[in-house]
């Protein structure tokens, strides 16, 4: 007869190999996010972004890979159900400026700023539809900088392989949300006290409620699907776009004009960061995602036309030189003719806020040389810093989206800093251009 001598020693063996495993696992997979691979960590959170808050593998949100089976991928080429979530994101003060008379009295009324992260939304939907393919010329993220993202997304099928395919398809969606930051002390600190840098399982519902129904909606569409769809033909890519409107306050972004751009950069960084942070608390979302995408768009301030000239001389640069039709000519704008210049072609006597509009443009005045500075420091950071500044995240060139032909039009602008309806449009349309055309 066979006698087991030690029962008790095999079964506390056998226990003890497998908390020897589970701990294993559990190092590896911290070792695994902490460089930046491709896993979750365990829960859905990155562990060590818990205490290296500034380490750069926190500021992207890497989602583990989907392996499927080639018969199943070639099958979804015929019925693909995938999508491309776009959402914007606006980064700007209050939507509300107190009127100044001439006397330098505050007037109850005020002039409600244009949101842009809405037009932003429209004017790319009236470009795109709800469809778009990867043979489209000119499309959406077309540009050579976009293109992990492309192929991530599908928009840039194999031509090689078990099911080879030239074109390929998916549904995009557009939303927007609008994070309103107020003037306290400074743009990055204020941005902060907004979305403080802790751990909040409601931040996306109270500080981003548009994003957060998309997902519901995400959520509510995977329970209609059926268990052939669900995964294989129904990918999910979201992709979203950061834009920081500095304002016209610019001791409000930074107190040393040559710093704004600085300041700039590190915002959309900061917002960057946070929503990763804030989606990793949300693991259902999470997983209803095959990929998170970020692109930053840098936004300067409005220089007018003939303007610069004034601020080359504040910061002894050379004067611009514009090309006329009896040849080139200097030119060269003292303050006071600056500021009557722009005054008279923007603010006209029967204006029912002319008062308002005066003190603008004397505020633009006294600002445009730092205006100028922060735009061109802006331009240098992009060059030097942007480009594809994470795994899974993009930083755009400096554009003037306020464009100089804006300048000549008077129905674009409320003042010589407020954009009216009509030029919230054009900068709209031109921010979105911003992801089709190439650089």
């Amino acid at each position: 007869m066979t006698v087991n001598e030690a029962p008790w020693l095999t079964w506390r063996v056998v226990v003890a190999l497998m908390v020897a495993t589970f701990l294993l696992c559990l190092v590896l997979d911290g070792l695994k996010c902490k460089k930046g691979g491709m896993t979750h960590c365990i829960g859905g959170s990155l562990a060590p972004c818990e205490q290296e808050v500034n380490a750069p593998w926190c500021d992207d949100m890497v989602t583990p890979p989907f392996l499927h089976d080639y018969k199943e991928q070639c099958a979804c080429m015929m019925h693909n159900d995938s999508r491309l979530l776009v959402h914007i994101v606006e980064v700007a003060p209050p939507r509300t400026f107190p009127s100044t008379t001439q006397s330098g009295q505050r007037s109850s009324r005020v002039l409600e700023r244009i949101s842009i992260a809405a037009l932003v939304a429209s004017a790319l939907k009236n470009s795109t539809g709800n469809v778009i393919t990867s043979n489209t010329r000119n499309g959406i993220f077309g540009a050579n900088l976009f293109a992990p993202l492309r192929t991530d997304v599908g928009l840039a099928p194999p031509t090689t392989g078990p099911c080879p395919t030239n074109v390929s398809s998916l549904m995009v969606s557009y939303s927007f949300d609008t994070l309103v930051v107020p003037l306290s002390s400074s743009l990055l600190q204020d941005t902060e006290s907004v979305i403080p840098f802790k751990n909040d399982v409601f931040a996306l519902k109270k500080h981003f409620p548009r994003l957060q129904r998309v997902f519901e909606q995400l959520l509510s569409r995977r329970t209609t699907l059926s268990a052939s769809k669900r995964v294989a033909c129904s990918k999910v890519h979201l992709a979203i776009v950061i834009t920081v409107m500095p304002g016209t306050k610019t001791s409000w972004v930074n107190k040393n004009a040559t710093n704004i751009a600085v300041t700039l950069f590190d915002a959309h960084t900061y917002v960057k960061k946070m929503l990763t942070r804030y989606l990793r608390k949300k693991p259902r979302y999470v997983r209803l995602l095959n990929s998170i995408w970020y692109v930053g768009i840098p936004i300067g301030f409005p220089v007018h036309r003939g303007v610069f000239d004034y601020a080359a001389n504040v910061m002894g640069l050379p004067p611009q030189r514009n090309n006329d039709q009896g040849g080139v000519k200097d030119v060269n704008l003292g303050s006071g003719s600056v500021g009557r210049n722009i005054e008279s072609t923007l603010c006209s006597a029967g204006d029912e806020n002319i008062e308002m509009c005066r003190a603008m443009c004397r505020l633009y005045e006294m600002q445009v040389a730092a205006y100028q500075e922060a735009n061109g420091g802006l331009q240098k950071i992009a060059e030097a810093k942007g480009g594809r500044v994470g795994m899974r995240s993009f930083f755009l060139p400096y554009r003037d989206h306020f464009q100089t032909e804006l300048s000549a039009e008077r129905l674009n602008w409320r003042d010589c800093l407020q954009l009216s309806l009509n030029g919230s449009v054009a900068v709209a349309k031109s921010i979105a251009t911003s992801l089709f055309i190439p650089f």
